[in-house]
């Protein structure tokens, strides 16, 4: 069984005003987001005591500043 497609096509399109108001939007949030995730990742960590570190990463624990949690 074959399927139907229709040989109409539709274009869509959006006012070039929309389009630049999405790219400011976007670079803004994205700006703003840039200096927020430390900020909240810093709380996050002060908030919980410690946070999760991959095995074998070069950073050492909090406690005692050795062992490579």
């Amino acid at each position: 069984m074959g399927t139907r497609t229709d040989d109409d096509t539709v274009t869509v399109t959006m006012p070039v005003r929309w389009l630049w108001l999405l790219r400011i939007g976007g670079a803004a949030l994205g700006f703003g987001a840039g200096f927020g995730v430390a900020p909240l990742a810093n709380w996050l960590v002060d908030l919980t005591g410690s946070a999760p570190v991959r095995s074998g990463s070069p950073r050492s624990c909090r406690r005692c500043g050795r062992c490579p949690c």
